[in-house]
């Protein structure tokens, strides 16, 4: 889309960007949180951690790029105009097979959120300008009822992003070549994708899709893909870091490789 430099791509290009680098830096700034030690300096996380904070403001603060792919959503004529029948009734996802969730109920859920959250929106900005004298004051109204709801906003941009994602993930996965890399990235695109639900569990309580016992289920699930990835020493988590085919020479915490030997004292 970028190559091909048409100017009707400009507008999705922009919203493209501000959702991945909005996702993409908060996203990293939790797992550095996650992953972190203290400081110790032997992981390098601290150093990483100074590095990379100022990502989530630099080049555009994230969330105003958030508001980018928000403002987007509620430009979305269709989206706006589309039913909003839940994928599911309460106590069906506990009810389902045991294992990871299909790509397609993991799809529709997100998409139902995204409406969901851009219907909610676009209601508080109609109601605020409705009966304004003016098409300018209404236009102000409006405008001030966008920013009087910036939690909606901001997880609206969420939703979105966690959708394209989704959806390209699966596509990505059932297509990669050769083929028997297929089920284990379809695996990777369902828990990318219960974890998502699993993240946004109180969007989706409150609309009454799921209820305590699916809430349960849904993390069963996300630890049996764990358990699947780590087991037998981690052999198939470790593949799929090896894959990446990140050189030695780019490795330059000490905890990378023999973690027994920090601190140990050095032969003289």
């Amino acid at each position: 889309m970028v190559a091909a430099k048409r100017a009707q791509d400009g507008k999705t290009i922009h919203v493209l960007s501000s959702g991945l680098k909005a996702a993409a830096t908060w996203s990293r700034v939790e797992t550095l949180q996650d992953c972190r030690e203290g400081f110790l300096s032997e992981n390098k996380i601290g150093e990483i951690c100074n590095d990379f904070n100022v990502d989530v403001t630099f080049e555009g603060d994230n969330t105003v790029m958030m508001q980018q792919v928000a403002r987007a959503c509620l430009e979305d004529k269709a989206s706006l105009a589309a039913g909003l029948a839940a994928p599911l009734q309460a106590g069906q996802l506990a009810a389902a097979p045991r294992g990871p969730l299909p790509a397609g109920l993991l799809t529709s859920l997100l998409q139902y959120r995204q409406q969901t959250l851009t219907q909610q929106l676009a209601s508080e900005m109609a109601a605020a300008s409705k009966g304004v004298s003016s098409r300018a004051a209404a236009e102000k109204a409006a405008a001030a009822a966008f920013d009087n709801n910036l939690d909606v906003t901001v997880q609206l941009g969420w939703a979105w992003t966690e959708r394209f994602c989704l959806d390209n993930f699966v596509k990505a996965a059932s297509q990669a070549q050769p083929t028997d890399l297929q089920p284990v990235l379809s695996l990777l695109a369902s828990l990318y994708g219960m974890t998502r639900v699993e993240r946004d569990a109180a969007f989706f309580l409150a609309a009454g899709v799921i209820n305590g016992q699916d809430r349960a289920s849904l993390r069963q699930r996300v630890h049996l893909v764990f358990d699947e990835l780590v087991a037998g020493n981690g052999k198939l988590a470790l593949s799929l870091v090896n894959a990446f085919g990140i050189p030695d020479h780019l490795l330059q915490a000490p905890i990378a490789f023999d973690w027994r030997l920090i601190g140990a004292p050095t032969a003289k």
